[in-house]
């Protein structure tokens, strides 16, 4: 918020302290800028690497949501994909700031203002952004940190989402990605809570999102539940 609140020229781009930029990624970021109108932002690719044995390995590459998607507030990629996407500065002063209240989800957050705007987008096919996965990393860390890191991403994040899927003036496709990820963030939390059996935790998160989302039950039984089954399946041979 600070760097954006002091900036001069057209556009912007951030990057995490642990990342970077491939080759020529500034030129590629110009060369995507049309030349008879100013985008809201610039979309990119992002890589996901590690670095093993003093050489990068790539694990996969993820995409920004298609141009006319976002714009009608379609969401299908990772929050992580706004690192290296350029932002014009009269769009960013529309979006507002950043919720800096949150520890883990503020970039999710942020997403969700930016599709509500319903930008213009200007988009490349190049990977621009590189994120480095490694064991300090709290967005591609398969450790299990529900007492600490996740248990509080997902808290903080299906409530934002709940208050998002009650707007009235989000588009249509924006207020529906928001309703299931409340739905699923929900049902994380609750089978984090079951698994550790603090049952008074599951019990509370159960009744506060079906007072919210009185759907959301059949939701769980239908969607959830069978893969849990399945999964507990597989764990025992098919038996």
């Amino acid at each position: 918020n600070k760097g954006i609140a002091r900036i001069s020229g057209d556009y912007v781009g951030w990057l995490n302290a642990d990342d970077k930029y491939a080759p020529d990624a500034l030129w590629t970021l110009v060369r995507a800028i049309p030349e008879q109108v100013d985008p809201d932002l610039i979309a990119v690719r992002c890589e996901v690497f590690e670095v093993v044995d003093d050489a990068e390995r790539v694990h996969e590459t993820l995409e920004f949501t298609p141009a006319e998607k976002f714009r009608r507030g379609e969401i299908t990629h990772d929050a992580v994909c706004l690192n290296g996407c350029l932002f014009h500065n009269d769009f960013l002063k529309r979006v507002g700031e950043l919720d800096e209240s949150l520890d883990y989800n503020g970039d999710l957050k942020y997403l969700i203002q930016i599709a509500a705007t319903e930008p213009t987008v200007a988009e490349t096919t190049d990977v621009v952004y590189r994120y480095r996965q490694h064991e300090g990393s709290l967005t591609f860390n398969d450790a299990d940190t529900f007492e600490t890191v996740k248990g509080e991403n997902l808290r903080d994040s299906r409530q934002f989402m709940r208050e998002y899927m009650r707007q009235s003036d989000l588009p249509a496709p924006l207020s529906g990605y928001c309703h299931r990820e409340f739905r699923a963030r929900s049902g994380a939390l609750l089978l984090g809570y079951l698994k550790r059996l603090q049952m008074g935790r599951a019990l509370t998160v159960t009744v506060d999102t079906f007072r919210s989302d009185p759907g959301w039950v059949v939701w769980l039984v239908s969607q959830v539940f069978p893969r849990m089954y399945n999964r507990l399946k597989r764990a025992r041979g098919g038996h």
